[in-house]
């Protein structure tokens, strides 16, 4: 079952920043993915595409917006 995604809000000295990792099927690429996300949103964030089953899947309610702060790093 797809899209399971992950998306990162970094804040460096104040800046804030957009990261999103997506899951996708062999063949989507990056470029489809910033292509969709730059045409819905009006933007585009970096991010990564990932095979299927890489992101963590938890019981009950995913986590999928993670604040980092200064330093911190996109696991």
């Amino acid at each position: 079952m797809l899209p399971e995604y992950q998306i990162f809000v970094t804040d460096t000295h104040g800046v804030k920043g957009l990261y999103v990792r997506v899951e996708a099927e062999p063949g989507v690429t990056g470029h489809t993915v910033c292509r969709q996300l730059r045409d819905d949103l009006g933007f585009a964030p970096e991010g990564d595409v990932v095979a299927p089953g890489t992101i963590p899947r938890v019981d009950g309610k995913a986590k999928r917006v993670f604040y980092l702060k200064d330093g911190e790093k996109i696991p």
